[in-house]
């Protein structure tokens, strides 16, 4: 999650909206809504049009596809890791991108569970709700 993080700063840090870059206050405003407190954890041009209170034509600087759409940074890795988090605990992973980091690292560091379970335990105290990522994951 971190690395897409990244990939989405990258994103924002390209667009101009009526010849202005976005200003730091809008990027943190647009993480915090759209990666930490959307359902979906994406960024599409409808939303971020929302946000800002512009429409499309205002914005440039966007990637496009091969169809000439506007694409943004999807959180592929974030939304594979959330899906088997319960509501009460996606709020504090949300704030520890890091730690999500070190998780996915060592569900994906081997194919063998006993020893994904090995690098967690040393690195984390591992508890019930963990249980169900070790068996869904043998890597991303």
């Amino acid at each position: 999650p971190s690395a897409e993080l990244f990939n989405l700063l990258n994103d924002l840090n390209n667009l101009v909206v009526n010849d202005e870059p976005l200003s730091s206050h809008e990027k943190r405003e647009i993480i915090r809504l759209l990666v930490h407190e959307d359902k979906h954890h994406s960024v599409t041009m409808t939303k971020l049009c929302k946000i800002l209170n512009v429409t499309q034509e205002e914005i440039k600087g966007y990637r496009i596809d091969k169809n000439e759409k506007p694409i943004f940074t999807d959180f592929k890795g974030l939304k594979a890791f959330l899906v088997n988090i319960d509501e009460v605990n996606k709020s504090f992973f949300l704030d520890n991108f890091f730690l999500i980091d070190q998780i996915m690292e060592a569900l994906t560091s081997s194919k063998v569970l006993e020893d994904r379970v090995k690098v967690l335990q040393f690195e984390i105290i591992l508890e019930d709700r963990f249980s169900l990522m070790f068996e869904r994951f043998h890597c991303f």
